[in-house]
């Protein structure tokens, strides 16, 4: 920070002024040539490339989602809902200070048949 104090920033600014004039409207007239040309031949790039993905998604991409669905729908009918049974690990369910809600013990997303308490299961 000490060379910014002591530093002349008028310096900056008249060297700078007239290099930003001089830039300046041969950048936009740039511009304006390269969007003048090319807005039609880019219409054309951006449909075509929307059209492409248009397509994979209507015929690629939402017939994987309702496979998937089929899949795990089919995946979990295969399987029992039987629980674990419940071991009382010293290093699960460690319960340092209640919990702000409730009863303190239940976890806020708590579900009986899945989830186990310190002591047990509730059913």
């Amino acid at each position: 920070c000490f060379y910014l104090k002591n530093f002349d920033f008028s310096v900056v600014w008249y060297i700078s002024l007239p290099t930003m004039l001089r830039i300046r409207p041969s950048v936009l007239s740039l511009s304006k040539r390269t969007s003048s040309n090319k807005s039609h031949q880019v219409d054309h790039a951006a449909e075509a490339h929307m059209k492409r993905w248009k397509n994979f998604t209507l015929f690629i991409g939402l017939p994987a989602v309702a496979l998937a669905t089929v899949n795990a729908y089919l995946s979990k009918a295969k399987h029992d809902d039987k629980r674990p049974e419940f071991i009382p690990y010293d290093y699960l369910r460690i319960r340092r200070k209640e919990f702000p809600w409730g009863d303190g013990n239940h976890t806020f997303f708590h579900n009986k048949k899945v989830n186990a308490l310190p002591e047990g299961y509730e059913d």
